[in-house]
Order: structure tokens, then sequence, then C-alpha cells
């Protein structure tokens, strides 16, 4: 009886049923991310940006600086400064929470279709994590997984 059964939903290996946990898992990742990215795009960004001429005025205090250092020869004997810290703020978290789900989705989906789950439901949970990236990641990666995913699915034959 090793996986002799007529559906791939219960495969039973060892006397023991396999349970199709990858896709469902999938499925749950893949609808949380596009809820969030839903969420984060339908309420807006939490987090105003500064105004331009407060990011421009930086920019060019900044210059100032450097090139009134260069001209007095002053910095050959500082060191070197360190990057500022980066300034996150909760729109960035959540696009990259959304961009991160929606990846581990895909990639679940990719795993329920290897262990040969249940196929409307790895493909369920495929479309959901894709759907969620193109709002965080960009049309380059979708494409890319839309292709990987043409070119991958013959390559899966059912059996």
């Amino acid at each position: 009886m090793l996986g002799s059964s007529p559906s791939n939903s219960n495969v039973v290996i060892e006397g023991r049923p396999r349970r199709p946990w990858i896709a469902g898992a999938a499925l749950v990742v893949g609808a949380s991310a596009l809820i969030l990215t839903a969420v984060h795009q339908s309420a807006g960004p939490f987090e105003k940006p500064a105004p331009i001429e407060q990011v421009l005025g930086d920019k060019a205090k900044s210059l100032f600086e450097r090139a009134r250092e260069a001209m007095r020869g002053d910095n050959a004997s500082l060191p070197a400064r360190p990057p500022p810290p980066p300034n996150r703020n909760v729109d960035q978290y959540l696009r990259g929470a959304a961009a991160g789900l929606g990846a581990l989705g895909v990639a679940l989906a990719l795993g329920g279709f290897a262990r040969r789950e249940n196929f409307r439901a790895c493909g369920g949970a495929l479309v959901l994590g894709i759907a969620a990236l193109p709002w965080q990641v960009g049309l380059a990666v979708v494409v890319a997984l839309a292709f990987v995913a043409l070119v991958g699915t013959p390559l899966v034959r059912r059996r």
C-alpha cells in the first residue's frame, strides 16, 4: 500500500497516512500576505515622508560642508564618516513583512507541488502568494515567478 492511493491528498507511507500540511500552510501564509498588502495599501502610508525642502536642504548642507573640508584640506586628517543608521518606519516594515510572507507562501506552494499534495490547494496558495508580491517587490519578480511556474509545471508530472 505504498503510495497506491488514487487521490494524492492522503498518501500512505509505511502504514501511516501522510497529511498535506504544506499546502494548507501555504494557503494561510499567502492569504495573510495578500490581506496585509491590501490593508497597507488601503490605509495608506502610516508615516508621512519628510518635506522635499527639508531633504534637499540637508543634502545641500552636507555637500557644502564636504566641499569646505576639501578646500581647507581637513578631510585627510579626519577619519571617514560612518554611514548614518537607516531610518526605517512602519511602512517599510509592513512592506517587507508582506513581501516576505508572499515569498514564503510561494515557496511553500512549490514545496507542496514537489510533495505531490493537493493540486488545487497548492495552486491557490501560489496565486495568493504571487498576488501579494507585485505591490511590494515589483513586476520583474512576478514575471520571473510566472516564468518559473510555466516552465516548472510540465516538469512536475502528476502520476
